[in-house]
């Protein structure tokens, strides 16, 4: 029988708007379907949530990757999201075909994006990247000036934008790679990441079309 468990319910406050709305409704279904209780943890940022489930004080992280070597001891399901990479920057900026169209520019990602490292970075200066706490600062420092692009994955920067920043910022294009999230699960908790994988593949349609 398992305890009642602590859940990361957010990766960073910008995902509350779309990706983490969607893992806090199937958190819920998971809890009704597996019978497990889950206590909803709320962290600051990414880094601090990272830090909190290497300490065990997280048993479930709802928007885990795979590809983050941070969490590459966890234990991760099957991706249930994945959304495309985009460039967003200043609205007087001109559409992007690529980031290494930015490559000698000053280019910032969220903690979350960075630690997944996709594969179109490989060809941009490390020094011409910034890594920001949260979605929220990455989004500050292009308004403001202090970088002129941020990477980021759609479903996290869309409502964000039309909220806070319509007419100061914009998608400029994609990157060509996709953020896919997963539920990461603590080391000692292994066998709850295959109980997991079963009940979102029996997911009843009904559900996923609420999700």
């Amino acid at each position: 029988l398992l305890p009642c468990l602590p859940l990361s319910c957010k990766s960073c406050p910008a995902h509350d708007a779309a990706a983490g709305q969607n893992a806090l409704f199937t958190g819920d279904y998971l809890s009704r379907t597996l019978g497990v209780v889950f206590n909803r943890a709320r962290q600051p940022d990414w880094p601090s949530t990272i830090e909190a489930f290497q300490r065990g004080e997280l048993a479930v992280l709802t928007t885990g990757s795979s590809n983050d070597p941070r969490l590459a001891k966890a234990r991760h399901t099957r991706a249930y999201e994945s959304y495309p990479l985009v460039m967003v920057g200043r609205d007087d900026e001109p559409a992007a075909r690529a980031l290494s169209d930015f490559a000698a520019r000053r280019i910032v990602v969220s903690s979350h994006v960075a630690g997944v490292d996709p594969l179109a970075f490989q060809h941009i200066p490390k020094d011409h990247v910034v890594i920001a706490p949260s979605l929220d600062e990455a989004l500050r420092m292009v308004a403001s000036g202090e970088a002129d692009v941020v990477v980021e994955n759609v479903a996290a920067v869309d409502i964000v934008l039309k909220r806070q920043y319509a007419g100061v910022l914009k998608i400029l294009g994609t990157v060509g790679e996709s953020d896919a999230l997963d539920f990461a699960v603590r080391p000692d908790l292994s066998p709850l990441a295959g109980l997991i994988d079963r009940a979102l593949l029996a997911m009843p349609p009904a559900e996923k079309q609420r999700i």
